[in-house]
């Protein structure tokens, strides 16, 4: 239950900042995803493969700080310009031919998945009506993991991909659902919008929560490691905490201001 006492550690902290001193809350989000880039490249560290960490780290400060700052525009127009940078930057490097094209294919991807994703969380906190959307959407996806972790180590039988991650069960899976549709329905009275969104927010962050574990168990396994990092007691890195909220935010972010926005019922602020 280390996990889970982390998790729910990590949400208290961040909702007590994003409710009390919002500033700060960005702050944490930034070092958040600085620490998760960090992490990553010494994951990697026996690939032979570059970052190019500079033009990662500036870049994925940037887009997070235009998504606060100005939304999501501004936060794409960062992204394509940090990804623009990372391929100049490995261009002017000494690698050339296959090794570079694979330096600016691991570059890119990883700030699409660290920082753009990450930062999803400054929209939910700014653009979707209030600090309580973003700790909603953290309490989600901490239902969702404790239920996958409860049911599948009391009641897994049935293995969902073994060769990636041979403590995925079915019955895990099926927590995550039942646990995430529970957490947003009763998230939906205090949020101010229809129940039945609950449902669909639920069911979608369960799914894509789990396609972020699985897809970082691949990565873990390709890369030969158990952990992404050691931060964290009980759950590894950082990274994986919150391979689960990055995939969860921009799902999320969707859903909430469609529901939010197409309806006339108060929002907390």
């Amino acid at each position: 239950m280390a996990a889970t006492g982390v998790g729910a550690g990590l949400l208290a902290a961040y909702g007590l900042t994003l409710f009390l001193v919002k500033p700060l809350f960005a702050a944490l989000c930034v070092v958040t995803i600085v620490a998760c880039l960090i992490e990553f490249r010494h994951a990697i560290r026996f690939t032979d493969r570059h970052l190019g960490m500079p033009i990662v780290v500036i870049g994925g400060i940037g887009i997070y700080i235009c998504a606060w700052q100005v939304g999501l525009e501004a936060m794409l127009t960062a992204t394509l310009l940090t990804m623009a940078a990372a391929l100049l930057w490995q261009l002017a490097g000494p690698y050339r031919g296959e090794d570079a094209l694979k330096n600016v294919t691991l570059s890119t991807l990883t700030v699409a998945y660290i920082p753009f994703l990450g930062s999803f969380l400054a929209l939910l906190a700014v653009e979707c009506g209030a600090p309580a959307t973003a700790v909603f959407v953290l309490s989600v996806t901490l239902g969702s993991d404790t239920g996958g972790y409860l049911c599948g180590r009391f009641l897994g039988r049935h293995h969902m991909s073994p060769s990636i991650s041979p403590r995925k069960t079915w019955e895990g899976f099926a927590g995550s659902v039942l646990f995430a549709v529970t957490v947003s329905v009763a998230g939906t009275f205090w949020m101010g919008i229809p129940w039945f969104y609950g449902i669909i927010l639920g069911v979608l962050m369960a799914v894509v929560g789990t396609i972020g574990d699985l897809s970082e168990s691949l990565m873990k396994r390709e890369l030969g490691i158990k952990d992404m990092g050691h931060l964290l007691p009980g759950h590894g890195g950082l990274l994986d905490r919150m391979d689960s909220i990055l995939m969860a935010a921009p799902v999320a972010y969707i859903v909430l201001k469609f529901a939010i926005f197409s309806q006339q019922g108060p929002v907390l602020s």
